[in-house]
């Protein structure tokens, strides 16, 4: 396919597949930055893997407090309707 943009002509072609590599490549963060400051044209792609993700406050109280695994079931479910940002416990009287 090839388009003209001002006065560039610009020729959008297909790109060979590689094959898919016995293991994966694991790269530093400078590596990372060393192969995208090059500009041969080849498409980098990169994968983030991270632990999991913090515990909410949620979580992190429940975990604190002794609440049946039935009712911890419930407020998992229902996580969605229970903001962060409420205080924890009854208000005063």
């Amino acid at each position: 396919m090839t388009f003209i943009k001002l006065t560039q002509t610009i020729t959008l072609s297909p790109i060979g597949l590689a094959a898919p590599a016995a293991k994966p490549v694991l790269i530093s963060n400078l590596q990372l930055k060393k192969t995208l400051r090059k500009k041969n044209g080849s498409p980098v792609f990169v994968a983030v893997v991270t632990e999991d993700l913090p515990n909410s406050k949620l979580e992190q109280e429940l975990d604190k407090q002794k609440v049946s695994d039935s009712i911890k079931v419930l407020l998992r479910e229902f996580s969605d309707v229970f903001p962060d940002d409420l205080p924890i416990g009854l208000p005063p009287e």
